[in-house]
């Protein structure tokens, strides 16, 4: 079984080498890690308490593979998640990020507004949401009482979820209101959680999605069913309350090992449903004489949050080991397409398990618009390395959604590092190249175990920053070794890991006595400068605003189109989490390429449709539910504009327009309704 594995860790001198990367960034821009200690960034990740079992066993002295595999915990030093999100309203982005027990969760407030240029400042308390004694894992933020400021979901492993209602800059815990479920203490190893508005109240529910005890890998090896923990679904009852409809709702149909959830409309028909990412482990597929269970689950909502399980019928039959996802239109059809992370191409067949290239392989499925999926395969990329978090973003502003993936994972007898940090690169139909160029040099990626990512605009400068917190890195002066073997393709030979126990050829393996280290952050800045155009817009729905507004006020559920002068459209959705234990920014955020100006369509959650219209290169839009659809069939022009200037009224009495402002979209509401008549 470990013959391969021997056989790699044997060839240490010989490959123990640089890894190349290409000589020009695919995007004419590259990335700056500005996390450091210098830069007053000295978040280090605290181990969660399972360290200890694997303490203890590099302490026994020599140890078989089936202890060392089945015995050495998950995620010893814990699994952390990144948010951001402008928690105290004055327009940039602030970066908090999920420690381990004993330990403050870290909220970084932004000083560009404040100082007129991009810096960091750790929050004393983290704000309020600080949770010190939680084993915290992954984060996920929205508006859960639409007063118009962000409030912030942190789950725990082995114990209760903490639930931070933000008061105007300044986090208080509401777990525990009487009638609520959500702060109910479990035991429960949670991954990653998102929001949406799953029944069409206009309030964000819930989505928690669970994987197994994490002292041994047993779930993931050997019991395929009875170890794994249920996901939990909570619908948000108005008050700050929310009520367990788990079982009621289908979600718990299956329970499976799932590590990351999205939610949005797959098939445009006017509600939200459910993606979860869920692992097969190391337990044979069907295909190898076992059975499948890890796939890329979809949950098709009825406009109720009652769900049905449509996995098969949708396309999406590929087994793997689900992690999380992206979503975004890749292949410029203006359906919602997703990628999804794996563990890549070199970790079975480094243990001499049964796997043919593509098994494990990130991956993206395209959307044919009725919610059915294709997979195209992963072309010239051939395979891909393990992948944690990832997100759709445009980081070289060229009107097309790239994808970035970051991962990596301690096995026991290795830290995988087969994963140099995935930047790919798309030509606008689906087409990726790895860009390993644009990364400058200033983080040591070969050691770090990157595990949450999140993506946008920290500094201002209108292209996309990445933010990711590893869970553990090696040590400096211990070298990862590339794969001696693999599929081949642009990750061949950058593919490496670390050996952290050496096969003793007794069938027994020794700790080499190199230490692991504590994760850290980074916050890798996009240099800009290509001659890119971009356009930010955010959506604020207006339940409660309106008299027709349907929208939670982040507009979470939303889908985007941006259309730019000359040709060429982007859609996109607003996500209330997707990327593995951690969520991006909330503001959409476009490339124009050479385009100056563009207009913007939004779908709202239920179907109506709004325009603007000569939306200008480098604007900032805020964009409101205005609840009267220019595509459908009114009485007469009369009766549509009747409602656009009642919802306008309303709004601009909110503050939340302009006089200049409301006057514009006017005219846009009826350029739309004029077109599209």
């Amino acid at each position: 079984m470990n013959r391969t594995f021997v056989s790699a860790v044997a060839g240490l001198a010989l490959a123990a080498t640089a890894l190349p990367v290409s000589a020009q960034p695919l995007g004419g821009v590259t990335f700056h890690n500005f996390a450091t200690a210098e830069n007053g960034i000295t978040y280090q990740r605290e181990p969660s308490t399972t360290k200890a079992l694997a303490d203890e066993l590099r302490q026994r002295g020599r140890v078989d593979l089936g202890t060392l595999l089945f015995n050495y915990p998950v995620k010893s030093f814990g699994a952390p998640g990144v948010a951001l999100l402008d928690y105290d309203g004055d327009g940039d982005l602030d970066v908090y990020v999920t420690n381990g027990p004993g330990k403050d969760n870290a909220l970084y407030r932004n000083r560009l507004a404040e100082d007129g240029h991009f810096s960091l400042e750790l929050v004393p308390g983290a704000a309020g949401a600080a949770a010190t004694e939680q084993d915290s894992t992954g984060v996920c933020f929205g508006d859960i009482d639409n007063d118009g400021d962000p409030d912030l979901l942190v789950l725990g492993r082995k114990g209760a979820n903490r639930l931070y209602e933000n008061q105007g800059g300044h986090f208080v815990e509401i777990s525990n209101l009487a009638g609520s479920d959500i702060g109910r203490d479990a035991d429960f190893d949670p991954s990653s959680c998102a929001m949406a508005d799953l029944n069409g109240d206009g309030r964000l529910d819930i989505f928690i999605a669970h994987t197994f005890d994490w002292v041994s890998k047993a779930a993931l090896l050997a019991e395929p069913w009875a170890l794994n923990e249920d996901n939990q679904l909570f619908l948000n009852m108005g008050g700050n309350r929310f009520k367990d409809v788990s079982a009621a709702s289908g979600v718990q149909n299956v329970r499976d090992i799932t590590w990351g959830v999205a939610m949005f409309d797959v098939d445009g028909d006017g509600d939200i449903d459910i993606l979860t990412a869920n692992d097969q482990g190391t337990i044979p597929s069907f295909k190898y004489g076992g059975f499948n269970r890890g796939f890329v689950r979809l949950l098709k909502n009825d406009g109720k949050a009652h769900f049905t399980d449509v996995t098969a019928a949708s396309g999406l039959t590929q087994t793997g080991d689900y992690m999380g996802f992206a979503v975004a239109d890749f292949d410029g059809n203006g359906t919602l397409d997703f990628y999804v992370t794996n563990i890549g191409d070199w970790l079975m067949p480094l243990f001499g398990l049964p796997y043919a290239t593509g098994d494990m392989t990130s991956r993206w499925l395209l959307n044919d618009g009725t919610g059915h999926f294709s997979d195209q395969g992963v072309g010239d990329l051939v395979g891909s390395g393990w992948g944690w978090g990832a997100s759709a973003l445009d980081y070289d502003n060229d009107g097309n959604f790239d994808i970035v993936s970051y991962g990596g994972y301690d096995a026991g007898p290795i830290v995988d590092r087969s994963n140099p940090r995935s930047l790919l690169h798309n030509d606008g139909h689906a087409h990726f190249r790895l860009d390993l160029a644009a990364y400058d040099g200033s983080l040591d990626a070969l050691r770090r175990n990157d595990h949450g990512v999140a993506t946008g605009d920290l500094n201002g400068d209108g292209f996309e920053d990445i933010v990711s917190v590893s869970d553990v890195e090696g040590a400096p002066f211990f070298p990862a070794i590339a794969f001696p073997f693999g599929p081949g393709g642009p990750y061949q030979g950058k593919a490496s890991f670390i050996p952290s126990w050496i096969p003793q050829g007794d069938g027994t393996f020794q700790w080499s006595g190199v230490p692991l280290l504590p994760g850290t952050l980074a916050v890798e800045l996009n240099s800009g400068g290509n001659g890119n155009n971009w356009v930010n817009v955010q959506t604020v729905g207006t339940v409660g605003i309106t008299s027709g507004g349907r929208n939670n006020r982040d507009g979470i559920g939303a889908i985007l189109r941006f259309t730019r002068a000359g040709g060429g459209t982007a859609t996109q959705p607003i996500l209330g989490g997707s990327s593995h234990a951690s969520e991006d920014s909330l503001l959409a955020h476009f490339g124009l390429g050479k385009s100056r100006r563009g207009l913007v369509e939004v779908q709202w959650q239920g179907g109506v449709k709004n325009r603007l219209y000569a939306v200008q290169a480098g604007e900032k839009v805020r964009f409101p539910e205005i609840p009267c659809d220019f595509s459908i069939k009114w009485p007469s022009r009369t009766a549509y504009t009747a409602c656009v200037d009642k919802a306008l009224g309303e709004i601009k009495g909110a503050g939340l327009l302009t006089t200049a402002e409301t006057a514009r979209f006017r005219a846009s509401a009826l350029q739309a309704y004029d077109q599209s008549h």
